[in-house]
């Protein structure tokens, strides 16, 4: 590859990651005025697609930009950091400040991890209340009420356009018949064990509606259920491990979807023990499809292999 085709390269993955956020965002907030009955998006449809287009820019504007500066700064301080801790330590340093850079390294972390959960939970519906009041200023069919719809609105955008965003990064990549198959499999399994779960289980109930509300509902819950991931590792109690967890699991989205146009309704301790047994079945194909990790090298130890017993004759 030549100098000035890799410019043009990194211009190109830019533009595409661009319009892969704009469109995962505008398919994800589509797809919550769907499910939602406190999120609308009423009157023509070409007032419905203007309104969708300028929501989708507002939020990423907000969500995107506001943050950015701060997310700079962590990254400088965080690049500034590594440096330090590559450097040859001073013999005649302290134990606090040799350990300073690593401690400085946990706060960064931890500074992180707490501006992107306030990103999540307090800006992110500020700004998708905010595009909504602004729709409504220009005579857009709009209608979005109440805090806590709000902030299940956001956290569900968020969730469902991570998915469709990686649906469209599919055919890019190494092993995409492989990736395809993995990204099926994490949404559809989870799908079919909730439908399978409300066909077959009588005290777990999804309200009735028509056949395109159902198909929404449905695949706004396997996503969440997909979403929320837990690395189970211990070999021996393993399937006890993700009946529990499926079933926190099918309890938090039977509580969640209360906000939701047909609200997923499980009663009954068995009920939910027989619905995660249903689903852990159906899904357990995805843990076989996990990418495996390669075992980490041993280190030997010169000193240790010197002791050992020969098992051969010296001569």
């Amino acid at each position: 590859m030549s100098v000035t085709q890799q410019p043009r390269r990194s211009w190109a993955r830019s533009i595409w990651g661009w319009i892969v956020t704009l469109v995962s965002t505008a398919v994800a907030i589509w797809i919550v005025v769907q499910v939602l009955p406190d999120f609308e998006l009423t009157g023509p449809g070409t007032e419905q697609m203007l309104a969708l287009a300028v929501i989708t820019v507002v939020f990423l504007a907000g969500v995107g930009l506001l943050p950015l500066p701060l997310y700079w700064l962590l990254g400088r301080s965080a690049r500034r950091n590594v440096r330090q801790m590559a450097q040859e330590p001073d013999p005649d340093a302290s134990d606090r400040e040799f350990f300073a850079p690593f401690r400085r390294m946990m706060v960064l972390t931890g500074v992180g991890t707490a501006v992107g959960a306030v990103v999540t939970v307090v800006l992110a519906p500020v700004v998708l209340w905010l595009s909504a009041r602004l729709c409504e200023v220009l005579g857009l069919p709009v209608r979005l009420s109440g805090l806590w719809p709000t902030v299940f609105a956001a956290a569900l955008v968020a969730i469902i356009s991570t998915m469709v965003g990686d649906l469209l990064q599919l055919p890019t990549g190494r092993r995409r018949a492989w990736r395809t198959l993995r990204f099926l499999a994490a949404y559809l399994l989870p799908m079919a064990g909730l439908w399978l779960t409300v066909a077959w289980l009588d005290n777990a109930t999804l309200r009735t509606g028509d056949e395109q509300q159902h198909l929404f509902v449905l695949v706004v819950l396997a996503v969440v259920f997909a979403r929320l991931d837990f690395e189970v590792s211990a070999p021996l109690v393993t399937l006890i491990l993700m009946l529990v967890i499926n079933a926190f699991k099918l309890w938090l989205l039977s509580w969640l979807s209360s906000w939701m146009i047909l609200p997923l309704q499980i009663s009954g301790f068995w009920t939910f023990v027989l619905a995660a047994l249903i689903v852990t079945i159906v899904t357990l194909p995805n843990e076989w499809l996990k990418p495996r990790r390669p075992p980490e090298p041993t280190m030997h130890d010169p000193f240790m292999d010197s002791m050992h017993t020969p098992t051969t004759p010296y001569y």
